[in-house]
């Protein structure tokens, strides 16, 4: 998604300076809040006290690694992992998501094995594809790592991708951007 985002913003916007990196969402937040940051793209859910405005929604993946006994299935259901050993993001990353986790493998009736925790997407991908454990992702998770995995849609399970922002700081071209990822694209089918 970024690059078509930073396409759109240079050429609407030209002279505009644009920064991009990549931090954990701690961090994150805290820059929104403290005004080092103008905008972020990420996951909710975030804290009450910023402002968002969502930029896509696409499906969650059960992400598998090559053979595993499930691969070959269009679809599963959380329920359907409950005796897997997971990998997972560290749950000090951000107990916000972590707690939506909890309910939600709760739901599914278990709570998850988990037997190695990783940083980021990347790490996640290469622990699942070693054969470590099964982890879920959002389907564009795909673009970082297409060999020794497999993605499986979660049925009825989406992730969405905000723009925030702290509502008492924001920038012109922050709502020019906000304005022009009002229509929220669907990646329901996209890799």
């Amino acid at each position: 998604m970024l690059p078509a985002v930073v396409r759109a913003l240079r050429e609407r916007l030209p002279g505009l300076e644009l920064t991009t990196r990549s931090v954990p969402i701690g961090e994150l937040v805290t820059g929104l809040r403290e005004g080092r940051f103008h905008g972020a793209f990420t996951r909710p859910p975030l804290v009450p006290d910023l402002a968002t405005r969502t930029v896509v929604t696409e499906p969650v993946c059960a992400v598998l690694p090559e053979g595993h006994r499930l691969a070959g299935r269009s679809s599963l259901v959380l329920a359907d992992l409950a005796g897997d050993d997971w990998v997972l993001t560290p749950r000090e990353s951000w107990p916000p998501w972590h707690a939506k986790y909890d309910q939600e493998f709760v739901a599914a009736g278990y709570a998850p094995r988990v037997v190695q925790r990783a940083g980021d997407a990347a790490s996640l991908l290469g622990l699942v594809a070693a054969g470590v454990g099964v982890t879920r992702l959002a389907r564009s998770a795909i673009s970082i790592r297409r060999s020794g995995v497999v993605f499986v849609p979660l049925a009825g399970e989406r992730a969405e991708t905000v723009l925030a922002w702290h509502p008492e700081r924001p920038s012109a071209a922050l709502l020019a951007v906000a304005d022009d990822l009002g229509t929220s694209p669907d990646l329901a089918g996209g890799g």
